[in-house]
C-alpha cells in the first residue's frame, strides 16, 4: 500500500496541474481564433475561385459550341505519321465504340482495313492488332473482359465493366 501523501504536497500537485490546464486552455483559445481567421480567409478565396471557374467553364462551353461543328476531323484528314500508325488507327476505331461494347482483334482488324485502306500500304493482320490491344490493356486504356485461348480470341471493353 502506498504511504499517505501530505496535504501540502497534494495541494501543490493540484495547483501545478491547474496552472498547466489553464495555460493549455489559453494556448488553444488563441489557436482557435487564428484557425477561425484562416478558415474564413480560405472560404472567401474558395468562393471567389469557384465563381471564376464557373464563368470560365460557361465561356468555354459557349466557345466550343461555336467551334465544334467545323472542328471535327474526318478519317481522311487524320495525321498518320510514320510511328505507331496502327496504334492510332486502332484507337480511332475504339473511340467510336460504346463504352460497354465488347471487341476483339478480328473485328477491329476488319474495321481498320475497311476504314483506313487508303492510308495503309497493305492490310493489317489480326496478330498485329492483338499486340496493340494487349499494350493498350497493359497501360489501362482498355480493359480485358475475356482472356484469349487457342480457340477464341480475347475480348476487351473501353470502360471497366
Amino acid at each position: 500500500m502506498a504511504p499517505p501523501v501530505s496535504t501540502e504536497k497534494l495541494l501543490a500537485q493540484l495547483e501545478k496541474q491547474l496552472e498547466h490546464h489553464r495555460e493549455r486552455e489559453t494556448f488553444h483559445s488563441e489557436q482557435e481564433s487564428a484557425h477561425r481567421e484562416q478558415r474564413e480567409q480560405h472560404a472567401r478565396e474558395g468562393a471567389r475561385i469557384a465563381q471564376t471557374v464557373d464563368s470560365l467553364r460557361s465561356s468555354l462551353t459557349t466557345a466550343l459550341g461555336l467551334v465544334a461543328p467545323s472542328a471535327s476531323v474526318s478519317d481522311e484528314d487524320m495525321d498518320t505519321g510514320h510511328v505507331r500508325i496502327l496504334t492510332r488507327l486502332v484507337n480511332r476505331v475504339i473511340e467510336g465504340m460504346a463504352g460497354d461494347e465488347r471487341f476483339g482483334a478480328a473485328a477491329l482488324t476488319d474495321e481498320v482495313n475497311r476504314r483506313f485502306a487508303n492510308l495503309l500500304r497493305r492490310p493489317v493482320s489480326a496478330r498485329h492488332v492483338s499486340l496493340v490491344l494487349r499494350r493498350q490493356a497493359r497501360h489501362g486504356r482498355i480493359h480485358q473482359v475475356r482472356r484469349g485461348r487457342p480457340h477464341y480470341e480475347a475480348l476487351y471493353v473501353r470502360e471497366r465493366p
